[in-house]
């Protein structure tokens, strides 16, 4: 088992400091004479039998002390058979030698060039300082003989292994059960990488042999025993082929193969009759209108539901309530500004000014939805309205996300906008900001009416206002 020094005495039962007492899990040396024994035979080498009295010793009397032989515990592996904790914990050249002898040797070498006296690894050299990691090299010889070249247990590439986890937790931001974090997240990185041709190295295999989506649902037991020789691998992959046939009859839309080079695409009904009437607004040089209707239709297939009639109909129900919440409380002059007269107000122009003043009740930061005129401030998807101050008369909106336009100045409403801010952020699988999370979150849920299958727990703020406002 390859582990540095703290972690092979803990796992192996060996006490855990290493300045006072037996401080060597290769053999009996004390610290107190680690300058006076620099040769293998000057020590006692631990034994398997040695091993076992020590443990017996410590059990049946109370009065020894831990220190006495340098053993706290068992080690919980010696259930297993053929197993022997003298044997199988092999010294680690990195911590020893690398961040423990090398360091130490290269100080004390420049210290004694500056007095030029001829520099050799005995006390003189290191009278205070002869520490538990240079006595570990008089054990190498007899430890090479019985492990091998210990370049190959030593923990280098563990420790490297260490810096993904370090920035994975600093990524997530997650410091909760942060265990199963790291463990979930690193399974699936390995079941993405081992399900990956060019990790599994399959360079040899022709375009023929190679399984598609078709011929993957077209397969047999018989040729599924062929592909896998363990019948438990046979029932686990018959098993997951079943869901994969069952949810291709219930969900045609994802069963389907992402569309073949013969296939027409399928405009949505609005498309097709503006491309029938030869609607000028699409000979645009950016097809800005056309990409927010092909991106809304997107989102009907998938979700199955039509995303402008939700919004519409939670609209009429919410609308109102939503003006008069900002009208009633601190955005009064957000409102004014917004919405002037009441007796200018339309049904549209209040479902567009209530999307608007939506952030202001959540008291969230209105610049992660929509800028007026300007860039938008964060990465993620922003809407832009353009040619006006009031975005309710803005001429043309245009959807922005990390610099780029994904909607370039169409000619769609504040709800259209919406729209298509939410299906830029499912189709590019974007999380939510934290300025503007319950405002995102409660225009899913209770607007759009979307469900995602990795939606959580609701929100309070976005729950107390929902019922609020109904």
């Amino acid at each position: 088992m390859d582990a540095d020094n703290l972690s092979a005495h803990s796992l192996a039962g060996f006490t855990c400091c290493f300045n006072s007492g037996r401080i060597c899990r290769f053999c009996m040396i004390s610290y107190k004479d680690l300058r006076s024994h620099v040769k293998e035979d000057d020590v006692i080498i631990r034994s398997s039998q040695v091993h076992q009295y020590h443990l017996q010793a410590l059990r049946e009397s109370a009065g020894i002390s831990k220190q006495t032989y340098g053993v706290v515990s068992e080690c919980p592996f010696t259930e297993l058979n053929y197993f022997d904790v003298t044997k199988t914990f092999p010294p680690d050249l990195m911590h020893n030698l690398l961040e423990g002898v090398v360091p130490l040797v290269i100080t004390r070498v420049i210290q004694a060039l500056h007095f030029l006296h001829i520099v050799s690894l005995s006390q003189s050299v290191f009278p205070k300082t002869f520490t538990p990691k240079l006595h570990y090299l008089i054990n190498y010889p007899q430890l090479i003989l019985k492990f091998g070249p210990l370049k190959q247990l030593w923990c280098m590439r563990f420790e490297g292994k260490h810096q993904y986890f370090k920035r994975l937790a600093h990524n997530t931001c997650n410091f909760k059960n942060l265990s199963y974090t790291l463990a979930k997240r690193h399974q699936l990185r390995q079941c993405w990488e081992l399900t990956s041709l060019n990790s599994l190295h399959q360079n040899n295999y022709t375009e023929e042999q190679q399984i598609d989506g078709e011929t993957l649902l077209g397969l047999t037991e018989r040729m599924v025993e062929r592909l896998f020789p363990v019948m438990k691998h046979q029932v686990t992959f018959m098993k997951e082929l079943n869901k994969l046939k069952k949810q291709e009859q219930c969900d045609p839309f994802i069963a389907q193969p992402w569309p073949a080079v013969y296939n027409l695409p399928v405009f949505p009904p609005e498309l097709q009759a503006a491309l029938q009437r030869k609607d000028p607004g699409f000979k645009k040089k950016d097809k800005s209108h056309i990409r927010a209707l092909l991106m809304l239709h997107e989102m009907t297939m998938r979700f199955g539901t039509d995303l402008a009639k939700n919004m519409e109909t939670s609209l009429n129900e919410m609308a109102l309530n939503i003006i008069r919440s900002a009208k009633e409380g601190s955005q009064r002059k957000l409102y004014a500004n917004l919405i002037g007269p009441e007796e200018e107000t339309t049904e549209g122009l209040v479902r567009n000014a209530a999307l608007i003043l939506l952030p202001a009740l959540f008291k969230e930061n209105v610049s992660f939805l929509y800028s007026v005129n300007s860039e938008p401030k964060g990465p993620t998807p922003t809407i832009v309205f353009n040619g006006s101050p009031d975005p309710l008369k803005a001429e043309s909106v245009s959807i922005i996300m990390d610099k780029v336009n994904i909607i370039r100045e169409a000619d769609i409403n504040m709800k259209q906008a919406v729209e298509c801010l939410f299906a830029v952020y499912f189709l590019f699988n974007v999380q939510y900001p934290v300025a503007i999370k319950n405002t995102m979150t409660f225009i899913q849920k209770y607007l759009l009416k979307l469900k995602s299958r990795h939606d959580t727990r609701t929100p309070t703020p976005v729950l107390k206002m929902y019922n609020q406002l109904v």
